[in-house]
């Protein structure tokens, strides 16, 4: 037992010892793509669904602090609406970290009802992504999300983490990119329904993306 204890005793200062060098590497490194994928590529019809871009203000951008963000709305002729929003950081300085949707939209006024991952397939493989419930008492929607690094594709807040740490120790390009999708929840409609067709969105809205990085590595 007291061996036990010990070893995650050791176990935890490690973790903390590489979490002090991951800042330091945050502050004062910068091991980043210069280059910034042109999203606006993307294209602005998927399955039936039609997009108009909003473009964020100056002082959501500063908040974001991302280097490229696209946010869309995609509307199909029954009224179901996506709502896609991507930022890009070549980076993960200490003032330009990706914000988790599970901190963001309670900052915003919406109470997270309920979370979990689902399997979808993103960028041609099944993967884990994470979705959240949340409504603001008179609204509910359904959002989707993953994390794209420059090899790998990251559902978890905390994995996310774990492989900025090792890149930025390592001297790897710190780039990641956070993709959203979120939709309404409207009365009559089931959470797994929309889940579903947030995730059919995604296998499409991922594939392109992923063309737009492969362009960007090929540079």
């Amino acid at each position: 037992m007291e061996k036990t204890i010990k070893n995650k005793a050791i176990i935890v200062s490690i973790f903390l010892i590489l979490l002090i060098l991951y800042s330091y590497h945050l502050r004062y490194m910068k091991v980043g793509d210069t280059s910034i994928p042109d999203l606006e590529k993307l294209p602005s019809i998927i399955d039936g669904y039609e997009s108009i871009e909003r473009k964020l203000t100056e002082e959501e951008i500063n908040i974001l602090g991302a280097d490229k963000t696209l946010y869309r709305i995609y509307t199909r002729e029954d009224g179901n609406t996506i709502r896609l929003f991507i930022g890009y950081f070549s980076a993960q300085q200490e003032n330009s970290q990706i914000h988790s949707p599970k901190h963001c939209y309670p900052g915003a006024g919406w109470n997270i009802i309920d979370d979990g991952e689902i399997k979808t397939t993103v960028e041609g493989t099944t993967r884990s992504v994470k979705y959240i419930t949340i409504s603001d008492g008179n609204e509910k929607r359904v959002v989707l999300y993953w994390f794209r690094t420059l090899n790998k594709i990251v559902a978890n807040e905390f994995e996310l983490k774990w492989v900025q740490m090792k890149n930025a120790l390592l001297r790897r390009s710190q780039m990641a990119i956070f993709i959203r999708l979120s939709t309404d929840l409207k009365e009559g409609q089931s959470k797994e329904d929309r889940l579903a067709e947030l995730s059919s969105f995604a296998e499409k809205i991922s594939l392109e993306l992923s063309k737009l990085i492969d362009e960007l590595q090929s540079n």
